[in-house]
Formats: structure tokens, sequence, C-alpha cells
């Protein structure tokens, strides 16, 4: 049999493989990612999960500077498929607590 008939045949086995393979359910759950960097810088507070930790640097960061609670948050809104917590909350002094207790 020739090559290039083997190959159509081979094609055409796949295609209908495609068009016969059942869709995934969907997940019954949404995951969203959240990730912080941000420079440590001299006279700022050092805080980590609402927790003031004595340092003589801290994030130079949205709000009051809790990283791992606004981590959180960003991840929560992109399974929620929204923005980040930088577009959606405005620079303030609000604490990353309330950024949880936010309702959408």
């Amino acid at each position: 049999m020739p090559s290039s008939v083997v190959a159509a045949t081979v094609q055409a086995e796949h295609q209908a493989a495609l068009v016969v393979a059942p869709k995934p359910p969907a997940l019954p759950f949404c995951v969203g990612h959240g990730s912080e960097l941000h420079c440590l810088e001299p006279d700022l507070p050092l805080i980590i999960r609402g927790i003031n930790i004595l340092h003589d640097r801290g994030c130079d960061i949205h709000s009051d500077g809790d990283v791992l609670l606004q981590c959180v948050v960003d991840a929560i809104l992109s399974a929620l498929g929204l923005l980040d917590i930088g577009q959606i909350f405005p620079d303030s002094d609000l604490g990353s607590c309330q950024f949880l207790k936010f309702k959408l």
C-alpha cells in the first residue's frame, strides 16, 4: 500500500476518534492563583497574615503590606475571573483583612 494511502487512513482514523471523544465534565469549582512579589524597604512594617513581624524592613505594597492576605485575595479574585487586588481596590490605608470581608 502506498505511503500516501496509509497516511490518509491514519489521519481519517484520528479525526474520527476526535469527533467521538466525549467532552470532559465541568469541574464543580473554580481555581484561582495569587502571587505577590515586592521589595523590602527600610522603615516599613513587615506584616504577614495580620501579624506585625519585628524587622527593620517591610514590603512596599498596597495598603498595609500584608503579602500573604493579599495573595489569598488575589487567588479568590482570580477564581472568580476578576481583576487583581490592585485594580479593584484603590491604594488606601485599609487593612488586608478588610479586602477579605469585601462582598462581591
